[in-house]
């Protein structure tokens, strides 16, 4: 399975790639983290990320070849742009896509709200979906942090609207792609992208 999970910041990406992670076994490649860790060594990128634009297209196409296997893996957040999708059907890294479907005024909701693990990159939410010890990673028992990006959930909104749309005709066109109602309970949620992987 070669499967990309998209939709808006804050639509729960993370949260179903995690899940889909764990019960089929496969590899999750985070785009959001593999930059912020190339952010840390390029301070150009890291003021792009801190300001809630998109990473050059070309950088995260190199970025994307060096961490995604043959096989067997979960895009979560990847294509941002149209070019990403294209680069990513040509070289056949695409079987299936996901869209997460939710409104701007869930996904702020969603975000003043949201940490994460700095170690390995999982998502939580202080009220959606909360960790078994307050603030403590569930898998690694590290710390949680704040989500750096809240400051400019507006901007990565507009960012997002901007570029969803070329990515989504695209896909649609090929017929690889399946919407799913990002508003409901996880678990109901989780429910019908699994029914959506098997058609």
């Amino acid at each position: 399975m070669k499967l990309a999970i998209i939709g808006p910041p804050g639509s729960g990406k993370g949260t179903y790639a995690q899940l889909l992670e764990k019960k089929y076994h496969l590899k999750r490649i985070t785009v959001g983290n593999i930059l912020r860790k190339a952010a840390k060594k390029d301070k150009k990128l890291e003021k792009i990320l801190d300001s809630g634009k998109l990473a050059p297209h070309k950088l995260v196409n190199r970025l994307l070849m060096k961490n995604i296997p043959k096989d067997n893996y979960i895009l979560d957040g990847s294509p941002r742009r149209f070019e990403e999708a294209k680069s990513l059907i040509k070289n056949n890294q695409i079987d299936k896509a996901i869209l997460i479907k939710v409104s701007d005024k869930t996904v702020k909701l969603r975000l003043k709200g949201r940490l994460q693990c700095p170690k390995c990159g999982r998502t939580y939410h202080i009220k959606f979906l909360k960790p078994k010890h307050d603030r403590i990673c569930d898998y690694d028992g590290t710390k949680l942090e704040v989500r750096e990006d809240e400051g400019v959930i507006d901007e990565r909104l507009k960012v997002y609207r901007k570029f969803e749309t070329p990515i989504i005709k695209y896909f649609k066109k090929l017929g690889i792609i399946k919407e799913v109602n990002g508003e409901r309970p996880i678990k109901v949620i989780f429910k019908d992208v699994e029914k959506l992987l098997k058609d």
